[in-house]
């Protein structure tokens, strides 16, 4: 099923996914992806930590910019992505610590942190609702990322 996307903030995209069993392969990206599974446990088996893991709604996955990944997912799922430029973190960044930039991310599995988990929940709802934010926030386009 292609993604649909959300409105969100500039240089920001939100993808709603609904995922197969079966064998996925994420390829190199140039951003950051931010995936929070949508689901209930799903189990299923990370070919880059070499091991299995159970998923469970609100849990988080980070795929920096230029990493690439794979699992073998027991179940279907849905997840929520958000994509977001490293430049956009460098601004940020910038921004916060005058001259500090962004340290270097790792691919991280199951974290939890409840504002992203409500930020991602926010704006797959606007999605689920044909974003009636409007023009509050812009749209951003829908692309095939894996």
């Amino acid at each position: 099923m292609l993604p649909q996307s959300a409105p969100t903030p500039p240089n920001v995209t939100m993808l709603s996914r609904h995922v197969e069993a079966g064998v996925h392969r994420l390829p190199r990206a140039p951003h950051h992806r931010i995936m929070v599974h949508a689901s209930a446990a799903t189990r299923s088996y990370c070919n880059r930590a070499g091991r299995y893991f159970v998923r469970r709604a609100g849990d988080i996955d980070l795929v920096p910019a230029g990493e690439e990944g794979g699992f073998e997912a027991e179940t279907p799922f849905d997840t929520m992505e958000i994509v977001l430029p490293p430049a956009l973190m460098e601004r940020v960044a910038a921004e916060l610590g005058g001259k500090a930039r962004a340290s270097r991310l790792d691919t991280r599995h199951l974290l939890r942190d409840q504002r992203i988990e409500h930020l991602a929940r926010a704006l797959q709802s606007d999605l689920a609702g044909g974003a009636p934010s409007g023009s509050l926030l812009p749209t951003a386009s829908a692309q095939r990322l894996w």
